[in-house]
């Protein structure tokens, strides 16, 4: 940068990238041309200045965000930090197994939506699998909490800026469909088609409103044919000590009759043996949607039907409610009844069933 004079005026020159900018100064005064110089002089130093504050700050960033920048934390990362949590192993294998299913599926959605890190993972992400993956009524709740109590637990550990499942809202609860009863053409239609062990479990649920579960695992020890009756601990009430004694059915006497040296200590040993069976588990519903059994607004139907069945075939019997819940379960406490009259009523009651 000079002051030159041409043609008796005053110019500033300036010099960039090897290049000369002539600018007047509109007069000849050296002293004022002087000063603008030093202007120019200020403005561009200061520019220059700028700029290289303005580089050296956003160099200066990227290193603290390089240094800051949390690690890619992997979802199979976060599971095994929620698993060896002290709070987690007091859950029950059933809880922690449904927990993990849960966050399993979330893994492979995230791996197929390229999200490497669970840092990515915003409240907008999380309500985009929600709404995706979550399913309806009962199900989406239970994923969605699912979810949200292990990001919860780990959040800390894990260095996360939120709970993103936390702000998804849960589903309003859609009231429980109950069990219906068997239609009396919907009950001989079953009875037509179903054959094997299936049929005995049938005329089991039929005549005795026993569970499936029970069904399946009663055993000859749970007859007492002295007394003709069934005599057992139901699975869902054990712990309470409680005991179910029903008279047995004329009907279901017949069929027992047919396989009383089948050599096993189950009744119906296939049905024992494959209780946990998934094909055996869905064979029953199956069964009802072939014959177009289907659940309508007064409930759901499935071998649970038979409970309901049972119970309603007693009232429209005329069996009072007290005698009733006698024959679906009494106490322990009570099982000297047997060796009284005190069964004949029962006994009376059950017979009444076609």
């Amino acid at each position: 940068m000079a002051v030159v004079s041409k043609n008796k005026k005053l110019y500033i020159v300036l010099y960039t990238k090897g290049k000369q900018h002539w600018i007047s100064t509109g007069h000849n005064d050296k002293e004022k041309a002087e000063a603008m110089e030093n202007e120019l002089r200020a403005v561009a130093y200061k520019s220059r200045l700028k700029q290289s504050v303005l580089s050296y700050m956003s160099s200066a960033a990227e290193q603290i965000a390089d240094e800051y920048r949390p690690a890619i934390i992997s979802p199979e990362t976060i599971w095994a930090k929620y698993a060896a949590l002290p709070e987690t192993k007091k859950l029950t294998d059933r809880t922690i197994g449904s927990k993990k299913f849960a966050w399993n599926k979330f893994a492979k959605w995230m791996k197929d939506k390229k999200i490497p890190s669970v840092h990515q993972v915003s409240r907008r992400t999380a309500m985009e699998y929600i709404q995706e993956k979550g399913g309806a009524g009962q199900t989406y709740n239970n994923i969605r909490n699912s979810l949200s109590s292990i990001f919860r637990a780990v959040r800390i550990l894990a260095d996360l800026s939120e709970n993103p499942f936390e702000a998804v809202p849960l589903m309003k609860r859609i009231e429980h469909l109950s069990y219906r009863t068997f239609a009396d053409d919907e009950l001989k239609t079953i009875f037509e088609k179903v054959k094997g062990e299936w049929h005995l479990a049938c005329v089991f649920g039929r005549y005795t409103g026993l569970r499936f579960t029970d069904v399946a695992h009663i055993k000859w020890i749970h007859i007492d044919n002295a007394n003709g009756i069934i005599n057992l601990r139901p699975e869902k009430t054990k712990r309470y000590g409680t005991r179910t004694i029903i008279p047995i059915h004329k009907n279901l006497q017949r069929e027992l009759s047919k396989i009383a040296d089948n050599n096993s200590e189950f009744i119906m040993p296939g049905l024992a043996a494959n209780y946990k069976v998934k094909e055996q588990q869905g064979y029953f519903g199956a069964f009802l949607d072939d014959l177009k059994i289907e659940d309508t607004t007064e409930g759901r139907v499935g071998f649970h039907s038979f409970r309901h069945t049972f119970n309603t075939k007693l009232e429209q019997a005329g069996i009072e409610s007290a005698l009733r819940q006698k024959l679906s379960g009494q106490s322990s406490v009570e099982v000297n009844m047997i060796y009284s009259h005190a069964l004949d009523p029962m006994r009376d009651a059950i017979n009444k069933l076609d």
